[in-house]
């Protein structure tokens, strides 16, 4: 699939039903080869790429050689940065951008100050057609605005495999979508087991309706920090919430559990937070340093 025929169909489904939605990307997804890579860009499994909307301001105007303020108006005009970009400059010659050629685009680290990122940025983007653009710059930001999530993508993939949503469900606690996909297509069940190394779905919280509390409760402290796997078998593998695997920014940490007195495999769902040298905790902002380090 190239990127132009991804803009195309998101640009199809944009004011869409969810069910309208549904049907259009199952019906196209059966003829996608590289379907795990649209499967992750559509329900946005992507690594982070360090990225803030005022920096991708900056690039795409160095990039048109204009003035921020003049693609400010656009964006305040059209309602976003991909809808304003699309109606800033029109170009209709598209690219031969591959979806795989991109992935790897929407994943590059933007927090380099050696110049070669927005290099990379800056090749790529004078290259695409303004519907290339607009859809490149929303999945970029991790704001494709088209109403197409998760869950949307779980039930497509229900659709294509003829499964209950259930049991896709059921099968996202311990594989990815794309993972999932991968299974189906050779008619195999995806695993359903704990396995020390392979990342689960974190379980989210869910609000209680207050007519539902307990009389009694214990009440924890809270530390400001983010949420992280570890798993320890042979060795010590440390995930983020997204499932990707960061234990080489915590090698403090892998010499502590290392350290424990405890011969068992496990797997813990645990907060990572920062110290002072007192042993308190300090301020979170700390954290940015371990995390975006190279």
């Amino acid at each position: 699939m190239k990127w132009i025929e991804f803009s195309r169909l998101m640009q199809a489904v944009e004011y869409k039903t969810p069910t309208k939605t549904v049907s259009l990307l199952a019906k196209e997804f059966k003829e996608i080869e590289n379907k795990t890579i649209f499967i992750d860009i559509l329900s946005l499994d992507l690594g982070p790429n360090n990225l803030a909307s005022k920096k991708a301001l900056k690039w795409i105007t160095k990039s048109l050689e204009v003035f921020e303020e003049e693609v400010e108006v656009s964006i305040y005009n059209h309602g976003d940065i991909g809808e304003g970009i699309y109606h800033f400059d029109t170009i209709n010659e598209s690219s031969d951008f591959s979806l795989g050629g991109m992935y790897s685009i929407l994943q590059m680290d933007c927090s380099k100050s050696d110049g070669e990122a927005f290099r990379r940025f800056n090749m790529i983007f004078n290259q695409m057609s303004s519907l290339e653009r607009k859809w490149f710059l929303r999945y970029w930001l991790r704001t494709p605005r088209n109403g197409i999530n998760e869950g949307l993508v779980r039930k497509m993939v229900a659709k294509v495999y003829d499964k209950k949503e259930a049991e896709v469900r059921k099968h996202m606690q311990l594989n990815s979508l794309s993972d999932i996909v991968v299974y189906y297509s050779t008619n195999q069940t995806p695993p359903n087991d704990l396995v020390i190394g392979r990342f689960i779905k974190p379980m989210l919280a869910k609000e209680v309706p207050k007519e539902k509390w307990p009389k009694e409760s214990i009440i924890e402290y809270k530390y400001d920090g983010a949420r992280y796997q570890i798993h320890k078998g042979d060795t010590v593998a440390i995930f983020n919430r997204k499932g990707k695997v960061v234990t080489s920014k915590f090698p403090d940490i892998v010499l502590m559990i290392n350290a424990w007195e405890m011969k068992e495999s496990f797997i813990i769902d645990t907060e990572i937070y920062p110290v002072e040298s007192d042993g308190r905790p300090a301020p979170f902002k700390k954290m940015g340093t371990r995390i975006h380090s190279k």
